[in-house]
């Protein structure tokens, strides 16, 4: 493979997202972007945090998430992988509660968790979307890798990547939570959010 084909895939890859709601209704890309970009502005001005969670490289797009969308986005947002957090929770209570632990003492009706997870399987992200259930947090998850992984159900906006190829979901994942910001930005800048759709 190289770079042109590779840039392909990556196109291929982003271009075929498939996006769905809490229903397993079908969201046009726009769609989920605008309901995306609604949900984040709605809790911001409300005064409530989004929470993003993820592993491995996924961790990686969760801190980096968390940073823009605070700095950029003037939103209360943070993810939790601080090393002591997660050594505490895993050493205490199992690493399948790594997230959800945290997310028992912070989520709250007006908040909002992204979760993110290639495979869609990872126990501890499952749990922490259920924690942040319990609690009324709102929930968007992002996944790839075989269409019917448990996580894809489970939010109220979900990013599937129809790819089983780790750097082309997580370049995706990366991709679609960075435009939504940037979108969010540009039209606030310009004074005419105006979605297209309303969600």
């Amino acid at each position: 493979m190289n770079m042109q084909q590779y840039i392909g895939k990556l196109f291929s890859s982003i271009s075929s997202i498939s996006c769905t709601d809490a229903d397993g209704g079908i969201l046009e890309p726009q769609q989920a972007v605008d309901c995306c970009s609604e949900l984040f502005i709605k809790y911001r001005d409300n005064k409530g945090k989004i929470m993003v969670v993820g592993n491995g490289g996924s961790a990686a797009i969760a801190s980096h998430t968390a940073v823009d969308y605070m700095k950029n986005g003037g939103m209360y947002a943070l993810c939790f992988n601080e090393a002591a957090l997660l050594t505490c929770f895993a050493n205490d209570y199992g690493f399948e509660h790594v997230f959800s632990g945290p997310l028992s003492k912070y989520a709250t009706d007006i908040d909002t968790l992204i979760a993110i997870s290639s495979s869609g399987q990872s126990k501890n992200i499952l749990n922490a979307v259920n924690e942040a259930r319990s609690k009324g947090s709102s929930v968007v998850t992002l996944s790839g890798f075989s269409e019917d992984n448990p996580l894809r159900k489970k939010g109220d906006i979900n990013i599937y990547v129809p790819s089983s190829e780790y750097g082309f979901v997580e370049l995706s994942h990366q991709i679609f939570l960075h435009m939504v910001l940037d979108l969010i930005m540009v039209s606030e800048n310009e004074k005419k959010w105006k979605p297209l759709y309303l969600c």
